[in-house]
């Protein structure tokens, strides 16, 4: 559905934003109260966002019976996490120099990915249950699941939102291969290993890397982080 590049300032989502609105390409902003989102597609149609994280603006989220979410601002304001975002506002961060960067800010960071799912519920066992991410929203209802950590809630998301209509890309198309998790240590490496053995998902190991694959086919590669 998209990768998702975090930038660590407002600043650089407004620099992005002007060398978008520059470009010509159809693009997308929306306000989702925990992050400011800009979404385009690459021309082989892969989904990008860049966001800009801005957890401190969400008091709580609130799940009804029904499974519907709803976030409310810190003033109390209920919100839906899908308002359009104000971009004359965000561009107003710029200043009036008129200089727009051209390259994305050096700290710029992948941080989470968001997938097509056939079946999400299936999924967030192996996510949850298996590899160890914290659960986040599941919501069936709005048509979206995700996980996380304690410090980065949202990190792997699905939605089934192409519902029926979801099919399997041609050979050779454009698209995911495999993403990357990078673990803190040889101890959480190994223990991820032994959840993978205990489900009878027989780990691949290629160097230091640990492979293996979700109940939908999506690849992942678990490494230790380069401190």
């Amino acid at each position: 559905f998209h990768v998702a590049i975090h930038v660590t300032s407002r600043r650089d989502l407004a620099h992005t934003a002007a060398r978008l609105k520059a470009s010509g390409l159809r693009y997308s902003a929306q306000d989702h109260l925990v992050s400011e989102s800009l979404y385009v597609s690459d021309p082989s149609g892969n989904g990008i966002e860049i966001c800009f994280d801005t957890p401190e603006r969400c008091l709580r989220r609130e799940v009804s019976a029904d499974g519907r979410v709803a976030l409310i601002g810190t003033d109390g304001s209920a919100h839906s996490g899908l308002e359009p975002l104000h971009l004359p506002g965000l561009l107003r961060d710029l200043g009036n120099s008129g200089h727009v960067e051209q390259r994305m800010a050096k700290n710029a960071f992948i941080g989470h990915i968001h997938m097509r799912a056939r079946a999400p519920e299936e999924l967030m066992e192996f996510y949850v249950g298996v590899l160890g991410f914290r659960p986040h929203i599941q919501s069936r209802s709005f048509g979206m699941f995700d996980c996380g950590t304690g410090s980065r809630p949202h990190m792997v998301a699905f939605n089934i939102w192409a519902r029926d209509e979801l099919r399997e890309p041609p050979p050779g198309a454009g698209g995911l291969d495999h993403f990357t998790v990078e673990l803190a240590s040889v101890e959480e490496l190994a223990a991820l290993e032994r959840r993978l053995d205990a489900a009878n998902l027989p780990p691949k190991k290629i160097g230091g890397a640990v492979e293996t694959a979700d109940p939908e086919g999506n690849r992942l590669r678990f490494v230790l982080r380069e401190d």
